[in-house]
C-alpha cells in the first residue's frame, strides 16, 4: 500500500463521524474535525506536488488541446499550440 496510512470508517454513536487511522500497525480514532484539519494542512502540499509533476503536465498538454478541439473545432496546429498554452497559463491548481 505504498506506506501511506489508510482510513477506515468506524461505527461510533454520536454527532461526529469517526475514522481509524491505520499506520505502522497502530490504530487511532479521528473525528471529522481532525480529518478536516489534516486535509487543510495537506491540500496545499498536494496541489504543489501535482502542479510540479511531469505526469500532470503531460495530462494538461493532452487534455487542454482536446477540450479546445471539442469546443471550437479543428484549427491550425500553431494556433492550437498558442491557444492551449494561453489557456494553461490561466489555470491555477491550488488548495482552497
Amino acid at each position: 500500500m505504498f506506506g501511506y496510512p489508510t482510513l477506515q470508517p468506524l461505527d461510533f454513536p454520536g454527532e461526529l463521524c469517526h475514522y481509524t487511522l491505520i499506520q505502522h500497525n497502530t490504530a487511532m480514532a479521528l473525528s471529522t474535525k481532525a480529518l478536516n484539519l489534516l486535509a487543510d494542512s495537506l491540500a496545499p502540499k498536494i496541489a504543489e506536488e501535482l502542479y510540479s509533476s511531469e505526469a500532470f503536465m503531460e495530462f494538461m498538454h493532452r487534455q487542454v488541446p482536446a477540450i479546445i478541439d471539442s469546443e471550437i473545432g479543428e484549427m491550425d496546429d500553431d494556433m492550437m499550440f498558442d491557444l492551449a498554452l494561453m489557456c494553461m497559463e490561466r489555470i491555477i491548481l491550488k488548495a482552497i
